[in-house]
């Protein structure tokens, strides 16, 4: 567990980009969105690029991508709702990963109008469940801390708390 770097993970719209702004500015991190950092790298969007490579092809650039992240310093990283199913090991090993757990309700209602997320275009909502369930356990299973995110700033207390304290 490196201390240096903490991975916010969770599935979409658990709080992440939030939670990671709050949390960086309160350690004086820097603060990366995985997938933003993607967009830049490739000047594409992500929905253009996983039109262009699928989700395969998609997972393979983010894992690249995350692999030079993880070479800094003082970064609080907001993780991808899927970039923990390809890059646990390296994560676990070169960050501190948090699992930010949040119901699936509240995930549905942040992104169930969000257009620049592919992988929930054409989906229905029992698909959108589907793919959380599938999820929870690789998140709940791969991270150095788990915590309820119902309140980002509550979050980002419990959050630097274990930190100070592992």
């Amino acid at each position: 567990m490196n201390k240096k770097i903490v991975t916010l993970t969770g599935f979409m719209g658990c709080g992440k980009t939030h939670v990671s702004k709050i949390l960086a500015e309160e350690l004086g991190f820097d603060v990366i969105d995985s997938d933003k950092e993607i967009e830049k790298v490739k000047k594409k969007t992500i929905p253009q690029i996983m039109a262009e490579v699928g989700e395969f092809g998609f997972r393979k650039i983010e894992s690249e991508v995350i692999k030079d992240i993880l070479d800094g310093f003082f970064i609080v990283l907001s993780a991808g709702g899927g970039a923990i199913l390809k890059n646990s090991e390296i994560l676990l090993e070169k960050s501190t990963v948090v699992f930010l757990d949040t119901d699936f309700e509240v995930c549905y209602q942040r992104i169930k109008n969000d257009l620049n997320r592919p992988l929930i275009q054409g989906k229905t909502k029992a698909q959108i469940a589907q793919m959380y369930v599938n999820r929870y356990d690789v998140y709940k299973n791969n991270c150095h801390f788990s915590v309820r995110c119902d309140d980002a700033f509550e979050t980002v207390k419990k959050i630097k708390d274990f930190l100070q304290n592992s």
